[in-house]
């Protein structure tokens, strides 16, 4: 699990170098959706398997373009600034 200022974020699962990509997939989404959170992310070392589990998007990249916690940081920005806006 992934938090940010006690605001569950994302949840992580890792695999091993040797497995596939998408190997911790279905893992990740059940304990996402038992924790009610919105993103969710398999790794194995050599890629990210993004999920959002509100959406129903899926993305994969290689670890060497992108690693989560930019890909988070990024939404928490975002949401922190669009929040900061309305205010």
């Amino acid at each position: 699990m992934l938090e940010y200022r006690s605001t569950k974020l994302a949840v992580v699962e890792a695999k091993a170098w040797d497995e596939a990509l998408t190997e911790g997939v279905a893992q990740a989404k059940n304990y996402a959706g038992k924790l009610a959170v919105r993103f969710t992310y398999s790794t194995n070392g050599q890629g990210v398997y993004g999920i959002d589990m509100l959406a129903g998007a899926n993305t994969s990249t290689s670890a060497a373009t992108v690693t989560i916690t930019a890909t988070i940081s990024e939404r928490v920005l975002n949401r922190e600034l669009a929040s900061s806006l309305m205010d």
